[in-house]
């Protein structure tokens, strides 16, 4: 029952906090993110509760695209390798010092 109640508000308001949630369901902050975290699998993103499982779309997507590489692998194997972009993402800080 609480958890559905969690969930609904979750889907109905994307950018609700845990305590707002909390408030309108007269459950403690722990208790709604215990059923957050533990039981409906979600987790914040960009300050949106999203699904921490990939939807059935997202995963044929990622197939897909695993079975296009390995095809492009099939065909090409000598020169596959120079082929791949390979990427990271990561930040860097720039940081000057003032004398």
């Amino acid at each position: 029952m609480n958890i559905q109640r969690v969930k609904r508000l979750i889907l109905d308001i994307r950018r609700i906090t845990c305590r707002e949630i909390a408030q309108e369901t007269n459950l403690s902050v722990g208790t709604v993110n215990t059923i957050i975290h533990d039981h409906l699998h979600f987790r914040k993103l960009s300050a949106r509760w999203v699904p921490r499982q990939f939807s059935a779309f997202d995963q044929h997507r990622r197939v897909e695209g695993c079975t296009d590489l390995k095809e492009s692998f099939d065909r090409e194997a000598q020169d596959f390798p120079d082929r791949i972009t390979k990427c990271d993402e990561s930040s860097v800080r720039h940081f000057t010092p003032r004398s």
